[in-house]
């Protein structure tokens, strides 16, 4: 029997065992979920880096998906954020994105949906968000333009919570120089 359940569909099967031993026979129930989807053949999130948009506006386009994480599709907020996420390390392999404040492997979505969804699950489908400031500053260090953005987040318990994206201009592949998220972390 199949049915559509939130964008799932659901199989159940009745699996005949027999106990030799005890010459009974048992009956178990196994239901097999599949999502309604080709992770292939995804046609990738709405809002991605650009060029032309500031640091607070990709701050913006990720909040605003994260507080729908599931539409268009399940996850679409978190593969916007993953898609502004500065995951690469460098080509010697000497160093790891610090995403969530410590050196982890980004590489792939599924390792950051993992870690974003155990570590901030209280801002996925946040009920608000409130940009406090966003400075922009030149890290002499990288010699890498930067930003710092502060935000209050309303979550859907009711309270709030304080974050800092940091954002680095970066070029990504042959496009021009645009803001990646290298950090966001819960200040509160």
């Amino acid at each position: 029997m199949y049915r559509k359940l939130e964008g799932q569909f659901l199989s159940e099967a009745i699996i005949q065992c027999n106990c030799l031993t005890l010459g009974c026979s048992i009956r178990v129930m196994a239901v097999v979920c599949s999502i309604e989807r080709n992770d292939a053949a995804a046609v990738g999130p709405m809002a991605k880096p650009d060029s032309e948009l500031l640091a607070k506006d990709c701050v913006k386009l990720q909040l605003d998906a994260l507080s729908s994480n599931n539409n268009p599709r399940v996850d679409h907020g978190l593969e916007v954020l993953y898609n502004f996420a500065n995951a690469e390390g460098t080509l010697a392999g000497d160093s790891l994105p610090s995403y969530f404040g410590y050196a982890a492997d980004l590489y792939h979505f599924g390792h950051f949906a993992l870690k974003f969804k155990t570590r901030y699950q209280k801002i996925l489908n946040l009920k608000g968000y409130e940009i406090l400031s966003c400075e922009e500053f030149l890290d002499p260090n990288q010699n890498t333009l930067r930003a710092r953005v502060f935000v209050k987040v309303f979550e859907h318990d009711n309270n709030s919570s304080l974050w800092e994206f940091m954002l680095s201009k970066k070029v990504r592949g042959l496009n021009d120089p645009c803001w990646l998220t290298d950090s966001l972390l819960r200040k509160n």
